[in-house]
Formats: structure tokens, sequence, C-alpha cells
């Protein structure tokens, strides 16, 4: 199956938006099926055939989830993270929040 530190690799070479199709190939290519990314302390479940499942460790630390969200302003902020308004940590304590 594959590796965190593979997936790490293929990530690195997405530099924009236009890298992001090639990303997804690679790491579909390497077996990765789905993933979870947990806002809440930045933790990365990857997961593959047959009931593999790998972690990548959190790389913040543990931010209070906000129990009551707003469809509707998430929405927003998910669409202008991707108009670049953000970067990926600003983002995620915005949806956090949200």
């Amino acid at each position: 199956m594959f590796t965190v530190a593979q997936i790490k690799a293929a990530h690195s070479k997405v530099r924009s938006g236009a890298d992001f199709p090639d990303y997804v190939k690679e790491i579909e290519a390497l077996g990765l099926v789905r993933y979870e990314y947990m806002v809440a302390d930045g933790r990365t479940i990857y997961y593959g055939d047959n009931n593999f499942k790998t972690e990548a460790p959190p790389i913040y630390s543990e931010k209070r989830i906000n129990p009551i969200s707003s469809v509707s302003t998430i929405e927003q902020v998910i669409r202008e993270h991707q108009r670049g308004k953000s970067d990926f940590l600003t983002f995620c304590q915005l949806a956090a929040d949200e």
C-alpha cells in the first residue's frame, strides 16, 4: 500500500490549483481511496483498499469546534479560500469557528 511519506511527497509538488489534477492522479495511483482531515487538530487519516488505513499526526494544537454551524457561512469561507483569500491554516480556523 502507500505511506504518509508518499502522500506528502506527492502533495509537495502542488504549487497551485493547476497542479491539483496531477496530484489526485498520483495519490490514486498509490492506492488512496479516501481520506479524512480532522479540523480539530490537523490530523489526516488515509484509507486504501482492503481496510488499509494509515494516519498522519496532528499538525497544530487542538481547536475548539463550534457546535452550532451555519451552512451558508461555511460555504462562504470555502469560496473565499478557493479564491486564494486565506492560507490553509487560516481556513481551518475559520471552519472551526463556523
